[in-house]
């Protein structure tokens, strides 16, 4: 069990370290450093594995489904080391209690029914006949949305959307693609994976603090002069997988419960995950005196500087879009260059409603698109 832990804990880091090492801020530091290692070995592994996944679709989808069958093997072989050894253990004022046979079934129900509606509902999937509205509702911003198209559906691409090349489709209000459940977050399935892991939390809190009711229990009854290792270690089975069960849940509850503070903090400032890295692009231009404001053409752009041929260098101004050249120094005279000094007053979220109405939006409100 222990080396079990120990496997998803690195899992999990390694999960951060793809998500969030290529953040701006993290760029010249050694997480930045292993995730470049990590992604170009992904990626000569994503090729050998896509030629074969070309050949043998079935396989692919083997191994898309391992990730959420590991999950839902590992939550129900601990709640049944639970119910086997820890339960029948616990103190009589906690087995007497109807409050903790509620708190017990609900925590396991929420799981059950959190995970299986995060996994089968449709994350927002854009369709010739909702692209249009969503399109009008998630308008471009010039930023870091632009009006597109996408290539592989063919489809306008709604500002806030992504194609996502796991799942084969374009998903509204793009979020990540989850690989514990095996598809994409996004506009209609948002509630559920906040549910996923509130609901993944109040579970292990719960369980943590049963097991850890048990094994304090045993150590009053008959192990007054243990210390605590010793009475997980050196006495019973079912202290044994008390103590496994408590350590386990002390680690996972505090890694959950970061990963739902920024998904709270993502939901305070009006962005997802996907748009997260995508304004810490525009931070770090911010950061460089490199983003400026086209007065004329009503259009953000890149301060930049370019070799020439002769050795010589120009200062240009790219498209954030496509980065191809709008103009360069010496057309400046011909334009208002409005310099961005900070992204709190001089740039505007256009998606950011407030915390409130973000967390209506997401998470209360069913999605009608």
């Amino acid at each position: 069990m222990l080396l079990l832990g120990s496997v998803i804990v690195a899992f999990g880091a390694l999960v951060a370290i793809f998500i969030l090492g290529d953040q701006p801020r993290f760029r010249g530091t050694w997480i930045h450093s292993l995730y470049l290692t990590l992604t170009r070995a992904s990626g000569r592994l994503t090729r050998w594995v896509g030629i074969i996944l070309d050949e043998n679709p079935a396989v692919g989808s083997l191994l898309r489904w391992s990730v959420p069958v590991f999950y839902c093997c590992i939550v129900t072989f601990c709640i049944y080391l639970f119910f086997a050894n820890v339960y029948g253990k616990l103190p009589p004022e906690i087995k007497g209690s109807l409050f903790h046979h509620l708190w017990i079934f609900m925590s396991i129900a929420c799981v059950a029914a959190s995970t299986t509606m995060v996994t089968f509902v449709d994350p927002g999937t854009a369709t010739a006949s909702n692209v249009d509205l969503a399109t009008s509702l998630f308008p471009a911003n010039g930023l870091i949305f632009f009006e597109k198209r996408c290539s592989t559906c063919n489809l306008q691409k709604p500002a806030r959307s992504k194609h996502c090349s796991t799942c084969n489709k374009c998903v509204l209000l793009y979020d990540h693609h989850c690989l514990w459940v095996n598809n994409c977050i996004g506009l209609r399935n948002y509630r559920w994976f906040m549910a996923y892991l509130v609901s993944n939390i109040n579970m292990m809190f719960n369980g943590g603090i049963l097991c850890f009711s048990e094994l304090r229990y045993q150590r009053h009854l008959h192990y007054q002069n243990w210390g605590w290792w010793a009475l997980i270690t050196r006495t019973t089975e079912y202290n044994r997988i008390a103590g496994i069960l408590t350590i386990l849940t002390a680690l996972f509850v505090p890694i959950t419960s970061i990963f739902t503070i920024l998904h709270l903090r993502y939901l305070y400032l009006g962005i997802t995950t996907n748009e997260a890295g995508k304004w810490g692009e525009i931070e770090h231009l911010v950061g460089l005196n490199a983003l400026v404001y086209i007065v004329e053409k009503g259009q953000y752009a890149e301060r930049a500087t370019m070799r020439d041929a002769d050795g010589s260098f120009t200062r240009a101004y790219l498209s954030l879009d496509d980065e191809i050249v709008l103009f360069t120094e010496k057309e400046e005279s011909r334009y208002t260059i409005r310099r961005i000094q900070s992204m709190e007053t001089d740039l505007d979220n256009i998606y950011d409603k407030g915390f409130w109405n973000n967390f209506k939006e997401r998470v209360l409100t069913i999605a009608q698109i």
